[in-house]
């Protein structure tokens, strides 16, 4: 696994709001755009928030439980750590189920509504540090492009997955970090829908490499 780039391993229908000023966006409409402004977003069970950057074109949506999605990388002890860092164990499996799984979470419609620009998305993993468990996953893209018309449980379906299909092994030095992460961006154009896929090794109950934070000397 290499480190993160802007490439995978180093980001009358209408959108109803609520009173309470949340959003819920439906099924995949090309006719609407759901990620125009900061808000809200509640899902069916879920609720995720849209932030739009202060230049007004860059979109980035994620789970409201999120706890680091705009937190510092550094190392536990606060020390910023390289860039490129050695912080899990080199696999085969991680990436192109990754990607399947992007992949898959869009319907047929929703790719071929994409396809037709090239545009692409980013999906960033962010990945704790004592299990190696993705714990959360944050989506980015320009504003517009035709993800806007993309409806939330499409990124919902990813986060889901993501999170309950792939780990990694951690090294010493990621157990240092306050979190790893991964991150790259999906183009439907040249990822294709049938990736060949090694087998799915099964999520242990404790990861390789897991030690509880405090018995680290860090």
């Amino acid at each position: 696994m290499k480190r993160m780039k802007v490439k995978f391993f180093i980001l009358s229908a209408v959108c109803l709001t609520l009173f309470s000023g949340v959003a819920r966006p439906q099924a995949f409409n090309q006719n609407v755009s759901y990620y125009t402004s900061t808000k809200t977003i509640a899902g069916n069970g879920y609720t995720y928030k849209c932030d739009i950057d202060s230049y007004g074109d860059r979109v980035t949506l994620y789970n409201i439980n999120n706890q680091l999605t705009y937190t510092k990388w550094t190392y536990k002890n606060g020390e910023i750590p390289p860039y490129m860092i050695d912080d899990v164990l080199e696999e085969t499996w991680t990436r192109p189920h990754s990607f399947s799984i992007v992949n898959n979470a869009f319907s047929a419609a929703e790719k071929t509504w994409i396809r037709a620009t090239g545009h692409l998305f980013g999906v960033k993993m962010i990945i704790d540090s004592n299990t190696g468990r993705v714990s959360e996953v944050i989506f980015e893209f320009p504003k517009e492009t035709r993800f806007q018309q993309i409806p939330l449980s499409t990124f919902r379906t990813i986060e889901v997955n993501l999170k309950s299909r792939i780990w990694f092994t951690l090294t010493a030095e990621g157990r240092k970090l306050r979190y790893c992460r991964r991150a790259w961006s999906h183009d439907f154009n040249t990822i294709p829908d049938n990736i060949p896929l090694p087998p799915l090794p099964p999520m242990p109950s404790v990861v390789p490499g897991y030690q509880p934070f405090g018995k680290q000397g860090h």
